[in-house]
């Protein structure tokens, strides 16, 4: 399995929310607050999230967006559209909440539809990032605001140079590797303009070895490893905690690129 296999990562939000245990335990900034901050949103505003996983961005969000808007959550996985759904209207805050289950690089929308347009860490999984950003740029308004997301390069280094020890591999997060901030940038120079890029980083203090090992398990090479290989990948991250005091020490660098149609 590639990481543009979102049919079997995204089958349910179980990996998501693997992933996303990591960084609710840890971190010292939230990212997504940290994200709603710099995303503007004016009142009245119609928007779509491509790739909207279960909500959780939306729903922290309530306090910095107006209730004013109109969220339109796609996903092509019909299981985290539908925890998406729930998780945002349950905060009963915006004016409006649909799901639509469809694939980004096939938007079922006319042209200018959008006010705003978010693709929060998931161009990565595309084929073809080129086709989505083109679909995007065709159902944003002139003017419309997009904002996207990606992994830097140094992201969890020290936890992905482990997992190269046991199944090989460059080292850094294949997210990042597949589309970074870099490529983002450059893509969107062809049909859009006042282009910023803004980076989070923040150091955790991993204190329980499971939460490393069901962060990497959430992804391959991990979640398709032998008994053997998650064995090896468990010792390894016990033996990098034990030589640091029963801390394994990482630090997180995300990526928010926007700009407008």
């Amino acid at each position: 399995m590639s990481i543009t296999d979102t049919k079997t990562q995204y089958k349910t939000p179980s990996n998501f929310k693997s992933r996303g245990n990591l960084h609710a335990k840890y971190a010292s900034q939230n990212w997504q607050l940290w994200l709603a901050q710099r995303i503007h949103m004016p009142a009245g505003s119609d928007v779509l999230d491509i790739g909207c996983g279960t909500g959780g961005f939306w729903r922290a969000a309530v306090d910095t967006y107006p209730e004013s808007l109109s969220l339109t959550l796609l996903d092509s996985a019909e299981a985290m559209l539908d925890e998406a759904v729930k998780t945002v209207t349950s905060a009963g805050h915006y004016r409006a909440v649909r799901g639509v289950l469809a694939n980004a690089m096939q938007l079922p929308f006319e042209g200018g539809r959008f006010d705003a347009l978010c693709a929060m860490h998931m161009l990565y999984h595309l084929p073809d990032p080129v086709q989505a950003l083109g679909e995007m740029r065709r159902v944003l308004r002139p003017g419309g605001c997009i904002a996207i997301t990606t992994s830097g390069r140094d992201n969890l280094r020290a936890l992905h140079a482990l997992s190269a020890q046991v199944f090989g591999g460059a080292g850094v997060d294949p997210a990042a590797a597949t589309f970074g901030p870099a490529d983002a940038e450059a893509l969107l120079a062809d049909g859009f303009k006042d282009i910023k890029t803004e980076v989070l980083r923040d150091p955790y203090g991993v204190t329980d070895h499971r939460d490393v090992l069901h962060y990497l398990c959430s992804f391959p090479p991990a979640s398709d490893a032998s008994e053997d290989q998650l064995a090896q990948l468990e010792k390894l991250i016990l033996e990098k905690m034990n030589a640091s005091g029963g801390v394994f020490h990482l630090r997180t660098e995300a990526a928010l690129i926007t700009a407008r149609a």
